[in-house]
């Protein structure tokens, strides 16, 4: 009996080393491989084209879900899969504050179907589980995303880098089968049901195809530990936490994947749902070579930002240097293309500039 429960307390132990003890920070990448190559049939060309809504999601504990299988969905979550409607969904977090919800998060929409979105989001002891969706543009309900990953690795540490391939969901909200289909709400609700090459089975469906075993992934998300601290007090709460971290070390990269600084105004005092800024800087869409449709494994190439505007010219007088920079939203997978050069160099100014005394060498 006390062998059973030394080994108990050194799990539970163990447990705590991940949950209790640290505050953890994640960069969440989404690449899109939605494109007429990959899904030929009925592909949406213009009124819409094919795009995303914006990505929304939390860091939550293991009692809540965003959404599920075989479970029908909230109406705030209807909203979302139906119509990109976020606003049910942050009301529902502003109701349940500090009651499982820790990090509700946005992403900006990604206006093709290929493309990529990213940011930043916080887990801790309490809500160590992601769950997100993102919705694709046209079509009836229809979504992509994860239900309750656990971010914790063997209930001991937190995990450092994971890549989920995704696929399309139906949130049983529409009886559409086409992504132009007129609105034709279920009643009564359906349950979060997976779309395959042969679900729905009606020859009419955008993503029947009868021929394949199944469908190639629509989407790969990333999810890399980007900051953890073991020395956080136990009982606190991670974004009220992560402040008083922020304020001994102003370089922890925090808020939104375009910054550098934590804006420590949005986190203060509430749970509230952050709003991404509108002038998030544009991603460079990169276009990704098709998957076999059985080849899970399929090499990912590097995908990078657009380059940063050039620096101020190092000289005032003469000759100089001026640089810009561009950083990796998404590491190479299974041996994908290696990530170009992140830095440019050109140079810049002139002698023009400079004072006369400057070419009075021999007085």
């Amino acid at each position: 009996m006390l062998i059973v429960l030394y080994f108990a307390n050194l799990a539970l132990n163990s447990c705590l080393a991940c949950k209790e003890n640290s505050v953890a920070v994640f960069q969440l990448s989404l690449v899109t491989e939605w494109t007429r190559s990959r899904f030929p049939k009925q592909y949406p060309e213009f009124r819409p084209a094919a795009q995303w809504a914006p990505l929304i999601g939390e860091s939550h504990s293991l009692n809540v879900t965003l959404w599920r299988e075989n479970r029908r969905v909230s109406d705030g979550f209807r909203d979302y899969a139906r119509d990109s409607i976020t606003k049910g969904l942050l009301d529902r977090f502003e109701r349940e504050e500090g009651a499982g919800v820790g990090d509700l998060f946005e992403a900006p929409s990604i206006p093709t179907g290929n493309g990529l979105t990213s940011l930043r989001f916080i887990g801790d002891h309490r809500h160590h589980m992601l769950s997100f969706a993102v919705r694709l543009v046209p079509s009836p309900d229809w979504f992509i995303g994860l239900d309750s990953q656990d971010l914790c690795q063997n209930a001991s540490h937190w995990q450092s880098s994971f890549t989920v391939d995704l696929h399309p969901w139906d949130a049983g909200t529409d009886n559409g089968f086409t992504f132009t289909s007129p609105d034709f709400e279920t009643e009564p609700r359906g349950p979060v049901t997976p779309i395959t090459s042969k679900n729905p089975s009606h020859p009419a469906s955008s993503f029947c195809y009868p021929h394949m075993k199944r469908l190639p992934r629509i989407a790969v998300v990333n999810i890399e530990l980007i900051r953890e601290d073991g020395r956080v007090k136990p009982g606190g709460h991670a974004l009220e936490l992560y402040d008083s971290l922020n304020r001994r070390n102003k370089a922890t990269p925090m808020g939104s994947y375009r910054k550098n600084e934590l804006e420590v105004p949005q986190y203060k005092r509430s749970l509230k749902a952050r709003r991404k800024s509108r002038k998030v800087r544009k991603q460079e869409q990169q276009m990704l070579n098709a998957v076999a449709p059985d080849d899970h494994d399929t090499p990912t190439e590097c995908v990078v930002s657009e380059w940063a505007e050039w620096s101020p010219c190092n000289k005032l007088c003469g000759i100089g240097e001026s640089r810009r920079n561009r950083t990796i939203v998404l590491k190479p997978i299974s041996g994908g293309a290696p990530c170009p050069v992140l830095e440019d160099r050109r140079r810049c100014g002139s002698f023009a500039s400079c004072r006369r005394k400057h070419f009075d060498w021999g007085r």
